[in-house]
């Protein structure tokens, strides 16, 4: 297996279960948690970075098929856009790890990743919210995220503290949360409510798609709303 990952500005070849090398599972023993792993929709990647790292992956293809060069088996290369600098890491085979999965091949044919997230928190679209009473709305994503919601009333609490701003809530009214996609809006609102706050919403728009709904209809409701 030919190997390929990306993540923002950075990417990741190898070359696995070739010629008695290491498997995937030796480098990743475990998957990560549901929901752990942002998509790039919410993270963003480079736009030449899948190009970069697919024509490595084609490169590694090419000497496999050819039998020239070195492959990466054994090896993780590591790419850095930003710095158009290499490093490459070795991994070793680990029997222990490759003998577990053999043994649990059955299992693993059968079963089915799960893709929501880890949160069956429903969305509720911006245009809905809109007609409420009574709202604040939470922006979730980090400091630096674009664009920003200026028609409304926002407070920021990024969900990796949204732990320790808790006092930026205030339970007297509804909480709309959004986010860049609806992902971490939906996880804010599990959070929440374990937390015992109630009366949250995730709203099914991300930010770009809420400045365009904003811009292009008049809001029903509106906390700064003046009176004809």
């Amino acid at each position: 297996m030919v190997y390929g990952a990306i993540y923002k500005f950075e990417g990741q070849v190898s070359v696995f279960n070739y010629e008695n090398g290491p498997s995937y599972r030796c480098m990743f023993p475990k998957p990560p948690q549901s929901g752990s792993v942002p998509n790039c929709s919410e993270i963003g990647v480079l736009g030449v970075l899948p190009g970069i790292i697919g024509s490595m992956q084609a490169n590694e293809v090419l000497k496999i098929i050819l039998k020239i060069g070195t492959t990466l088996s054994g090896k993780l290369l590591c790419y850095n856009t930003l710095t158009l600098q290499n490093s490459i890491l070795k991994v070793n085979r680990n029997q222990t790890i490759i003998q577990s999965v053999l043994k649990h091949k059955a299992d693993f044919n059968t079963t089915k990743t799960n893709f929501n997230c880890g949160t069956k928190i429903t969305s509720v679209s911006i245009e809905n919210i809109l007609s409420e009473e009574n709202i604040q709305f939470i922006d979730v994503r980090e400091h630096h995220e674009q664009p920003k919601v200026e028609a409304l009333p926002i407070t920021h609490m990024p969900l990796s503290e949204l732990k320790n701003s808790l006092n930026k809530v205030d339970i007297t009214k509804k909480k709309a949360i959004f986010c860049q996609s609806g992902i971490r809006s939906k996880q804010a609102v599990e959070l929440l409510r374990k937390l015992n706050i109630q009366d949250c919403f995730s709203i099914a728009e991300g930010a770009s798609e809420i400045n365009n709904i904003l811009s292009s209809t008049r809001p029903i409701w509106s906390q700064n709303a003046k009176k004809p």
